[in-house]
């Protein structure tokens, strides 16, 4: 039982606490009783991007969120960074329009506009973006890999 906004905010402190072991019985639960909740589809769809198996899945719960919301930016960038792990560069680089007029671009985005930007051969703006993630220590695993992605440019 529960509403949406108990399953939020149960996601939101296993999200920061680190502990995907829980949120994914719970999103799995939260789907099911409110199965067209963008959120909800979103999360799992973003959640699941990291398993290569689980690609396709994770693709059509993130389009289910971006058609009922197309100007979300973070289901615009869930959206991206699904074809950019596709290797569809030229669409990731549709989807990360909206994400680029953020006022504060979150280090995870800003990695993944740089990513994005790299594989549509302009590495001067994507410099720009990792540089961004690189200074933000607000997410660790983010700013390691833009300064990572840094170092391998000319």
């Amino acid at each position: 039982k529960g509403y949406d906004s108990d399953y939020s905010y149960l996601l939101s402190q296993y999200h920061a606490s680190a502990t995907p072991e829980r949120r994914f019985p719970l999103l799995h639960k939260a789907l099911k009783r409110y199965p067209h909740n963008p959120l909800f589809l979103n999360d799992l769809g973003y959640s699941l991007l990291v398993y290569p198996d689980s690609l396709e899945t994770a693709g059509k719960l993130i389009k289910q969120a971006v058609e009922q919301e197309p100007d979300n930016a973070f289901y615009q960038d869930s959206m991206a960074w699904f074809y950019y792990l596709k290797g569809d560069f030229p669409k990731a680089l549709e989807h990360i329009q909206i994400p680029l007029t953020l006022e504060t671009i979150p280090s995870e985005i800003a990695y993944h506009i740089g990513m994005i930007l790299i594989a549509n051969e302009n590495p001067e703006l994507a410099k720009d973006y990792l540089k961004k993630a690189s200074e933000d220590d607000s997410a660790p695993d983010y700013q390691l890999k833009a300064r990572i992605a840094l170092e391998k440019l000319p």
